[in-house]
């Protein structure tokens, strides 16, 4: 560093170590000749002095290690159970029973005569392999009908006038046509699906509000 710009700079540094106070009433050679008689001799040769700028200061910061977690490939994870869900493939539902040949049938209301017309229902029997009437099966309905969500069951052997294991679940006080709003599906008694929901229409003539549906075994 030049002589001259050294100078400068103790001077600044003299002037915070006073207070200033010797810079009042001194002029520059002055004070320079009183501190610095022991100081200049020291710095006549050129020495490079280290520079601030070279300070390892960036390599501090590339010498920090970056959080651990971040590092962890997802390859070194251990395989989430979720992600082999989609290749477990289950056994297909075999149903056990399916509708009987014919099935379903429109009917007068033959079952309650004083209702007459005033009447709409589902009903029917569930058979064997030996055409033995099955009761105690439960008989679900679901569905719409004139926009109200029906939701309600019933066993087979509860309406004997449809046969030894007759079930009848009623829809409605009057005629109404739907298409295929409506399903019926067997159950056992232990909540068991026995087959796949079966989808039927109603007729809203008077001739046809009974929905007589039959199932069989499957062969």
């Amino acid at each position: 560093m030049p002589i001259k710009k050294l100078k400068v700079a103790i001077l600044v540094a003299l002037c915070f170590l006073t207070s200033c106070q010797v810079l009042q009433n001194s002029s520059l050679v002055e004070i320079l000749d009183q501190y610095l008689p022991t100081m200049i001799p020291l710095l006549e040769t050129d020495i490079d002095l280290p520079v601030i700028e070279n300070t390892p200061t960036p390599q501090i910061l590339q010498v920090t290690p970056t959080p651990s977690s971040t590092t962890i490939a997802s390859t070194e994870l251990p395989p989430n159970q979720s992600t082999l869900e989609p290749e477990q493939t289950s056994a297909p539902f075999l149903p056990e029973y399916l509708l009987q040949t014919g099935s379903p049938v429109f009917t007068i209301n033959f079952a309650h005569p004083n209702e007459g017309c005033n009447w709409l229902s589902v009903a029917g029997q569930v058979f064997d392999s030996m055409g033995r009437a099955q009761t105690e099966l439960v008989l679900f309905l679901g569905g719409t009908l004139e926009g109200k969500t029906i939701d309600t069951a019933t066993l087979t052997g509860l309406a004997p006038a449809y046969g030894p294991g007759g079930f009848e679940i009623k829809l409605s006080d009057h005629p109404v046509a739907s298409s295929q709003s409506l399903y019926i599906q067997i159950f056992d008694m232990d909540g068991n699906q026995l087959s796949d929901k079966i989808y039927f229409d109603t007729k809203s003539s008077c001739e046809e509000n009974i929905i007589l549906i039959n199932f069989v075994p499957q062969e």
